[in-house]
């Protein structure tokens, strides 16, 4: 009878949770995630919209709306990032082995306003000034399906003399474009105006172990970068191999854009592989 009754409250209690997840109201945590966020990060960071979470699912998934992440304070007034929409979708079974696999990231209009001042202190950097002994370049889990819808980047670099306004969008088909994703736009380095133009297929069924194609256009003035790449390994962006050719009227004009003081030249014409690792 004792095991009986033990055995009625445990199924009562599982019945319980199951029903508090599944019908629990997940808007009446955005603000203590929100203040939590805010502590953590050292800038303000609030929830305006709906916070729908779904746990009940070999597919646990959370929907974000009205993300607003602000500047840190060195950056005076504004948003880093100011986004519509956010759904993301993680696997249960390989997560409960410690691995983080996203069948679905989705952005719908991100905002993101990128500084680095003169000091190297940079708006995207939620460390509170923290060193890391480990830091290592970011690096996203593998990803099913990313998408980007109407995004856009605004990002300076003071120390540079760098300016950039771009937008940015990542399909899960072949557009007009034939391309599945672009980043577009235009901006000044130390004052001379250059285009930027990176395409790459769509981010749908991304292997990781198969090479991310894309392309890139950069022209600055009468100077011009065309690169055929690959990223080795998806979504590690520590890694890069690039087929580059860079053709102008004066080597010595790719100061500004690479920070590398070369010699005056006649115009030239120069192709080679840039490998980062």
């Amino acid at each position: 009878r004792a095991l009986a009754w033990t055995g009625g409250i445990i199924g009562v209690l599982l019945v319980a949770v199951v029903l508090f997840l599944a019908f629990f109201d997940w808007n009446y945590l955005r603000g203590p995630i929100s203040r939590y966020a805010s502590a953590k990060t050292g800038r303000e960071v609030a929830i305006d919209g709906n916070l729908r979470v779904k746990l009940l699912s070999w597919t646990p998934s959370a929907t974000v709306e009205g993300l607003r992440i602000g500047h840190p304070a060195w950056a005076g007034p504004g948003r880093t990032a100011d986004i519509e929409r956010i759904a993301v979708q993680v696997k249960l079974l390989p997560l409960l082995k410690g691995d983080v696999i996203l069948p679905l990231l989705e952005f719908d209009k991100p905002n993101l306003q990128l500084i680095a001042d003169a000091q190297g202190r940079k708006t995207w950097d939620f460390s509170k000034g923290e060193k890391k002994q480990d830091d290592k370049p970011f690096k996203l889990p593998p990803i099913r399906r990313f998408i980007i819808d109407d995004g856009r980047i605004r990002f300076s670099d003071a120390k540079r003399g760098l300016t950039l306004n771009a937008t940015i969008n990542a399909t899960e088909r072949m557009g007009a474009t034939n391309r599945g994703f672009v980043l577009a736009g235009d901006g000044g380095i130390n004052k001379a105006p250059f285009l930027l133009n990176v395409v790459g297929g769509p981010l749908l069924n991304v292997d990781t172990d198969k090479p991310y194609p894309f392309d890139a256009d950069i022209r600055a003035g009468a100077t011009r970068i065309t690169a055929k790449g690959k990223v080795p390994e998806p979504f590690d962006l520590g890694q890069l191999d690039v087929n580059l050719t860079v053709r102008g009227p004066d080597l010595e004009d790719l100061y500004s854009l690479t920070g590398i003081a070369l010699p005056n030249t006649p115009p030239y014409r120069l192709s080679g592989r840039l490998v980062r690792d």
